[in-house]
């Protein structure tokens, strides 16, 4: 008997394995990344001058050649902006969407590519 994808996740649930949000996770992955990317994509126009910045961080991190991940190049970006901004308030971006931020510079960038490592999130931990 031939079981579908879902049914063998059901499976797993029932047997404790997973948790149903895993399981809805899983089936429901690429729903949940076509968002985040459309919600990174709505950071990056209303949010250009950081995205700048976060460009040119990465421009600057592959000219010394030197690999980085999303999270360093978001954190290098919010310290040179906060250093070197007039601009009232602070950089923020979400976590989950620096990975996706990221994911356009090199998109606009293809020499980044072997620079850039992308932080994936743990199932019930933190970034690694």
């Amino acid at each position: 008997m031939d079981m579908t994808n879902e049914q063998i996740l059901q499976e797993c649930v029932a047997r404790g394995l997973l948790t149903n949000k895993q399981m809805n996770r899983i089936l429901h992955k690429d729903d949940f990344e076509v968002q985040l990317q459309q919600e990174a994509d709505l950071w990056i126009a209303f949010n250009s001058e950081m995205f700048t910045f976060m460009e040119q961080a990465a421009i600057d991190f592959q000219k010394k050649d030197h690999k980085f991940s999303s999270r360093l190049l978001s954190e290098t970006a919010r310290w040179l902006y906060e250093g070197e901004s007039q601009r009232i308030g602070k950089f923020k971006i979400k976590d989950c969407l620096a990975k996706y931020v990221t994911k356009r510079i090199v998109e606009r960038h293809p020499e980044l590519t072997g620079f850039v490592k992308f932080n994936r999130k743990k199932e019930n931990g933190p970034n690694v």
